[in-house]
């Protein structure tokens, strides 16, 4: 159990991208269909990592869990993709702004260290 105390990050996936997190990071994600102030389980955890293991998932870890809360739904950074054809007299102005939320980590879980190792889970020790 002294493993759980000392865990330091994870490796996450959302939305096809994936983060490095730990507790108390701020992480910029495409919008999530929930509301401001939900706490979520993110459960696309790809590896853990702490002081004296690490522990990698075959696709993912099974007994992990990342728990993150919503703190806002906001618009990224207005982007303009410009054209212009040369000599031609012809130019185009094209904009986006992406939908973005941005999460919380608020805690970083692993249930048990010995079912990690009994599990379909390469767990490496450092002791």
């Amino acid at each position: 159990m002294d493993q759980v105390r000392e865990l330091k990050f994870a490796v996450v996936q959302i939305g096809g991208h994936q983060y490095k997190v730990t507790n108390g990071d701020r992480i910029t994600v495409n919008r999530i269909p929930v509301e401001v102030g939900t706490q979520i389980n993110l459960n696309k955890i790809l590896l853990l990592g702490g002081k004296d293991f690490t522990a990698v998932g075959r696709p993912i870890v099974g007994n992990a869990s990342v728990l993150a809360t919503v703190e806002q739904h906001t618009r990224a950074a207005y982007t303009i993709a410009f054209k212009k054809r040369r000599r031609k007299n012809s130019k185009r102005f094209k904009g986006h702004q992406q939908q973005i939320s941005t999460l919380r980590i608020d805690d970083v879980q692993l249930v048990d260290i010995e079912s990690a190792k009994n599990a379909e889970l390469k767990v490496v020790c450092y002791e």
